[in-house]
């Protein structure tokens, strides 16, 4: 499926994963906290997890193991320098249901005043892809993990190819 960019209003960035690779960082920085307790993460939770939001991440390792603390989107895009190339932040504190409930990607279509129509998801996982096909937006996958191959119409696997899209 190729998209005709000029069509739509606004491209919505899942962070972890697709604008930064911090999907392994959060489950590292699990890791090393519970270490100390004798508690080992099994990789069946890291495919799990991916695309959740932070709350619902860390809500369902409490859930299995202890609670962390949660960074702020705002401070991590200011670090690498991609705060200035947003319009709207949402993070998972303003939503009930974390992905792939639909719910992230309605309500900021909402604030940008757009309908999911006008919207491109960009996302990195399984939940995620699936919130954005829910929500009724047009979704390409960059970086599909095994586990959610197939299920957007388009996957990227570089930003050229991304932009070349866009």
């Amino acid at each position: 499926m190729i998209f005709m960019a000029q069509q739509k209003k606004a491209v919505l960035f899942d962070m972890d994963g697709v604008l930064l690779d911090s999907e392994k960082l959060h489950m590292e920085a699990a890791k090393r906290v519970l270490k100390p307790y004798g508690i080992e993460i099994p990789e069946n939770l890291r495919l799990e997890f991916m695309g959740l939001s932070e709350r619902e991440y860390w809500e369902r390792l409490k859930e299995k193991f202890q609670s962390l603390p949660t960074p702020q989107v705002k401070y991590i895009l200011r670090k690498i320098g991609l705060f200035p190339f947003f319009d709207l932040l949402v993070g998972g504190e303003k939503i009930k249901e974390g992905k792939p409930s639909p719910e992230i990607y309605l309500y900021t279509a909402r604030k940008l005043n757009l309908s999911p129509s006008d919207c491109i998801v960009i996302e990195d996982s399984k939940n995620g892809i699936t919130a954005g096909l829910r929500a009724g937006m047009s979704v390409i996958a960059m970086r599909p993990p095994p586990n959610a191959k197939g299920i957007a119409p388009t996957e990227v696997y570089e930003f050229d190819e991304l932009r070349e899209l866009l």
